[in-house]
């Protein structure tokens, strides 16, 4: 999805009161669509959000998946579908992209439960507000496997082992940092040193001064740079038979077994786990 960026502009907007950045895939949007039109969907849904608020395409990344990936910063309102904002609304009370549910989205939805039912997207909240991230590590021996309890268990998980963790990792740097802040600067204001290596070393201070103020915020809210996301369904190709149709869909809520798989063939198989793994912001 690295190629599906929303702007700067877009992201800092999530900052407001009640604005979100939604992920919504299992899209499919006809090039002849206009963007005004796409907004209007959304807006149907229950996402209000703008023209220059959207960013969707193919993901890059799977050159055989079909569908599209639609990102969109906005806020929740009225929708014409009766189930959509109950969805949304309980996926913007969760922590960020710990769960994702499916909405009713008009004529853009790729997938139906009935033939010739209402078209679906599946939606979920992203972290640092849609904003660009990495992966830096995979989060092992985290098993999440209903979609209905992932957030309390990701947040458990970043409280206790991740922020902390953090913490103690920027603490023990910052010690160093400021040791050779103060040295520099000492040296900085030594009259007795010539006038080229005082601003030689007047030059390291302030660039030190930079790294001790990171290294502070960064203990202060280790959440504005790391977070913890869902991982994507591992799907494994056997014989080259797994198509775009293949997806997995959330029936936890129906009384069915927590995830059930549809395949276009036998030949294939999935981890039926999800983990996740720590996002950094870029």
């Amino acid at each position: 999805m690295a190629n599906i960026l929303l702007s700067g502009e877009s992201t800092d907007k999530t900052k407001e009161t009640d604005a979100f950045a939604f992920l919504i895939t299992d899209v499919i949007i006809p090039d002849e669509m206009r963007r005004a039109d796409v907004v209007d969907c959304l807006a149907a849904a229950g996402i209000y959000s703008s023209e220059d608020d959207i960013a969707y395409g193919k993901d890059e990344s799977d050159s055989r998946n079909e569908r599209m990936i639609l990102k969109a910063v906005g806020h929740l309102g009225s929708s014409e579908h009766k189930y959509n904002l109950p969805a949304l609304e309980q996926l913007t009370d969760a922590w960020p992209s710990s769960r994702f549910a499916p909405i009713d989205l008009d004529s853009i939805g790729a997938y139906s439960y009935t033939e010739g039912g209402q078209l679906m997207a599946n939606v979920s909240v992203m972290p640092f507000g849609g904003a660009q991230s990495s992966e830096i590590a995979y989060v092992a021996g985290v098993n999440l496997i209903s979609n209905m309890y992932t957030a309390e268990r990701m947040e458990v998980f970043t409280h206790s082992l991740l922020y902390p963790t953090v913490v103690t990792i920027v603490e023990g740097l910052l010690a160093t940092e400021r040791t050779w802040f103060t040295k520099q600067s000492e040296l900085a204001a030594d009259t007795s040193l010539p006038e080229e290596r005082r601003t030689l070393h007047s030059a390291r201070a302030s660039r030190s001064r930079c790294k001790v103020s990171a290294m502070e915020s960064l203990i202060k809210a280790p959440g504005d740079l790391y977070q913890v996301s869902l991982t994507a369904f591992d799907f494994f190709d056997v014989n080259d038979t797994l198509d775009a149709t293949a997806r997995p869909t959330d029936h936890a809520e129906k009384d069915r077994s927590p995830w059930w798989f549809d395949f276009p063939s036998s030949i294939s198989e999935t981890r039926k786990v999800q983990s996740c793994y720590v996002a950094r912001r870029k």
